[in-house]
């Protein structure tokens, strides 16, 4: 009898916890779909999925090399050209960032910082932290990561800037690599917790570093495969790992962290590995986790995408470089 006792309280124990740990599964509700073709003159391809500030849509178009500016519905406002020859200009433009109320357009050793509130360029610069990534503004600071030339390890740092250039660059913490790491993978996306912890993840390799207020690790894991099976991660000849364990974009959603995670092969049993992959079959997920890097609501959305955007309860998914954006609802 008492080992019937006992085995009743580890079930019951054993419910909770698996209750605690629950997912949501999400089907978002599809809104619309955007074209560049419709909407916006002379542009070919989203390179970027549109960021809002103050009711307007922002994007970097390569094909320009500017900054469109889009009205609430998408139509056409205006353009700022920042590649070419000139004082406000860059040789190239790989990716933007909205930091608090200024916008980054990231080059090579060169960046030009864009003031939203005044609606004017702040200035050119250039630096010696080589490709910059992502820039995020955390706890009243701008942060971005790069890997440093000399010891091709990867860094978070901190910067300020005026009017003339970037200062009080801060190394705060190293992320660390396997080793044999390809150079390409070391990058990663910043983001911030509601409780203002520090969150840096591994694109290419779907792992979570999450910081306290002194950049001092609290925990890394690797994110969890949405599939059916659960494969091996294993590097390829060329240093890459599995495109099941990648992180292709992260956002914020309203107090959470959402991820756009890998494929998602479902509702075919014989699906092999090796083969070709059949758009039919293939599903992106995407992760929203909390505060404490919990994984709460899982959302799978029909169209396969690489980045992700929210806008309250509306979610933009792109997939790189293509024409279309399509837009759900995500509370209904």
């Amino acid at each position: 009898m008492k080992n019937l006792y006992f085995f009743i309280l580890i079930l019951v124990i054993s419910c909770k916890d698996v209750k605690k740990h629950e997912i949501e599964h999400i089907e978002p509700k599809f809104i619309k779909k955007v074209s560049t073709k419709a909407y916006i003159p002379n542009s070919y391809v989203f390179s970027k999925v549109p960021v809002c500030y103050d009711g307007f849509w922002y994007y970097l178009d390569k094909s320009n090399g500017s900054i469109v500016k889009l009205n609430k519905d998408f139509t056409y406002h205006s353009k700022t050209v920042v590649v070419g020859e000139g004082p406000h200009k860059i040789g190239k433009a790989y990716q933007m960032s909205l930091a608090d109320n200024f916008l980054f357009v990231i080059g090579n050793f060169e960046i030009i910082i864009y003031d939203m509130i005044k609606n004017d360029i702040v200035n050119k610069y250039k630096h010696q932290l080589g490709l910059m990534q992502q820039v995020h503004y955390h706890n009243k600071e701008f942060l971005t990561s790069y890997i440093d030339e000399t010891d091709r390890k990867l860094y978070i740092v901190s910067f300020k800037f005026d009017h003339k250039k970037l200062y009080d660059i801060s190394k705060l913490v190293s992320v660390n690599y396997e080793k044999g790491t390809h150079v390409a993978e070391k990058s990663g996306w910043l983001i911030s917790t509601a409780d203002q912890k520090l969150v840096f993840i591994k694109d290419w390799m779907g792992e979570a570093y999450l910081y306290d207020d002194n950049f001092n690790l609290i925990k890394s894991f690797q994110l969890p495969y949405s599939g059916k099976k659960d494969f091996n991660k294993n590097f390829d000849d060329n240093g890459f790992t599995s495109y099941y364990f990648e992180a292709y974009s992260v956002a914020q959603y309203n107090d959470k962290i959402a991820i756009m995670r890998e494929l998602d092969f479902e509702e075919k049993s014989d699906f092999n590995i090796n083969e070709d992959i059949n758009d039919k079959y293939v599903r992106s997920r995407i992760h929203i986790f909390d505060k404490n890097m919990i994984l709460k609501q899982s959302l799978k959305v029909p169209n396969f995408s690489t980045q992700i955007y929210f806008k309250n309860d509306t979610l933009l998914t792109l997939n790189y470089e293509d024409e279309f954006i399509y837009l759900y609802d995500i509370n209904y």
